[in-house]
């Protein structure tokens, strides 16, 4: 995937998938286990959903009465997820959410 950019705005131009990151995985584990041929099937590629600042929205939506967040983890989701979950319930629950001001929504939702 291709960025272009401009003042304004960002664009996503779709581009052949670059492979280079799972051919450099796979020759670094193929020493320990048997990964096998390649499948052949069509490769995903996406954006990834984080937001600039790179960290994650957790808590109360500023707006919306009964709707909370959970969601910017760009690629650290199924490290961050289960954590920010507990996070949430424990907010959703009414425990204070002391020391998480940063993923506040409040804070940096305009």
């Amino acid at each position: 995937m291709t960025i272009i950019s401009d003042d304004k705005r960002q664009i996503a131009a779709r581009s052949a998938p670059d492979t280079r990151q799972l051919e450099r995985g796979k020759a670094g584990i193929s020493d320990l286990i048997e990964i096998g041929a390649r499948m052949d099937e069509p490769q995903w590629s996406g954006a990834r959903p984080c937001l600039p600042d790179m960290l994650p929205l957790v808590g109360p939506a500023p707006r919306h009465a009964r709707l909370w967040m959970n969601f910017g983890h760009g690629h650290q989701g199924f490290t961050l997820g289960p954590t920010t979950g507990a996070l949430l319930a424990q907010m959703v629950a009414g425990q204070p959410d002391d020391g998480f001001d940063a993923l506040l929504p409040a804070k940096r939702v305009a």
